[in-house]
């Protein structure tokens, strides 16, 4: 017959079945201790020191009794009492006090009752020793209960160092992987312009040139809480030019940027621009009929004002080529949410054959920082 202690431990578990196996190995410890405990009150305490015998039945009623009461402590202590040992010092121990006094409650008002009834002749009623009895074992079980309390802290509490200290060593392994990989891509974005230059394909090698300068603003410059908004504008006109080397001269395709009032080198926070403008291309171009994208930005006194307009296709099927990604309005509206609480002003829909967005910004302004 196969001896299952030696093969349980070479079991394979999986995280849920583990956590299972924990949970019930636990419940049935504390419930093996429970029935040790009780078995040997019901043997000894009412046996051998009070001499009664087990009449009809009484004395398992008297250690069921205890044992409710001693659950409604323990374990009414580790759930609804011991949460307020962080909120509260002197709420704690007053609901503690009152949990106590319960539990002894209910166990001297079940000795009294039980063996008033089987044993009218032996019992004399409350005494005082059976109440300091009583009080006594609750308060050493409610010092218990805290002892298993402090310790489900101190190994939750481990736990989560653990994996604050995991998460720490997976963001440094991460960032220093982040580090790798930018240097890599343009190293061979800066390869690949030299080659398009050496075979005189100029239009390439702009366009390397351009998603070169275009990621770096994205991985570096972007990750400030504010750029400029002249570094904003240079990555739209960057991201147009990309856009126009999709399309032939022969395509009906207009693609307009225009730049209205100054100064530019005031802060905003950054990729505020493009979602509207990358949303444009994306619902707005088509290369087999004409299609236009018009976009404006006028700096004012304390005011920017972007408005972007383009066609509008209702009853064509999505593009297939532009439809994917894309940062999304959902993503702006968001964004402006926690950037301009209150303050900004966002219009897009339909208007008479176009669709148009006009977003209004507070400028020399608190923008709050995400």
């Amino acid at each position: 017959m196969c001896n299952l202690w030696y093969v349980v431990p070479f079991v394979t578990l999986s995280p849920r079945q583990e956590a299972l196996y924990k949970r019930l190995r636990t419940i049935a410890f504390h419930a093996a201790l429970w029935i040790s405990f009780h078995g040997y009150n019901l043997i000894i305490r009412e046996v051998r020191i009070f001499g009664f015998t087990n009449q009809d039945g009484s004395l398992q009623v008297v250690t069921a009794c205890w044992l409710v009461a001693n659950l409604l402590l323990f374990y009414g202590h580790a759930v609804w009492v011991w949460p307020w040992n962080k909120k509260s010092a002197r709420r704690y121990y007053q609901l503690s006090i009152g949990l106590v006094l319960i539990a002894s409650s209910l166990e001297l008002l079940a000795d009294d009752r039980v063996y008033a009834a089987f044993y009218p002749e032996r019992y004399k009623g409350f005494y005082f020793p059976n109440i300091i009895f009583e009080l006594a074992f609750n308060l050493l079980l409610w010092l218990g209960s805290m002892s298993y309390c402090m310790r489900v802290d101190y190994r939750r509490g481990q736990r989560e160092l653990a994996e604050l200290h995991q998460a720490q060593l997976q963001a440094e392994l991460n960032y220093l992987r982040a580090q790798v990989s930018p240097h890599f891509l343009f190293n061979t974005l800066n390869n690949l312009y030299g080659m398009a230059l050496q075979v005189r394909a100029s239009g390439v090698a702009q366009g390397i040139q351009q998603l070169s300068g275009m990621m770096r603003y994205l991985l570096y410059d972007s990750s400030a809480d504010r750029v400029t908004l002249a570094q904003e504008i240079r990555f739209v006109e960057d991201f147009l030019a990309l856009q126009r080397l999709r399309f032939s001269a022969d395509d009906p395709i207009d693609i307009r940027f225009e730049v209205e009032g100054g100064p530019t080198d005031l802060p905003i926070p950054p990729l505020l621009l493009i979602c509207p403008v990358e949303n444009a291309i994306k619902h707005g171009l088509r290369a087999n009929q004409p299609s236009w994208v018009h976009i404006r930005v006028s700096v004012r006194p304390d005011t920017l004002q972007i408005w972007v307009g383009n066609s509008h296709f209702p009853d064509l099927p999505p593009n297939p080529h532009t439809e994917a990604g894309g940062l999304g309005a959902d993503n702006l509206v968001k964004r402006l949410e926690l950037l301009y609480p209150g303050t900004y002003q966002l219009r897009q829909g339909p208007v008479t054959g176009r669709w148009e967005t006009e977003l209004r910004l507070p400028l020399r302004k608190t923008v709050t920082t995400p």
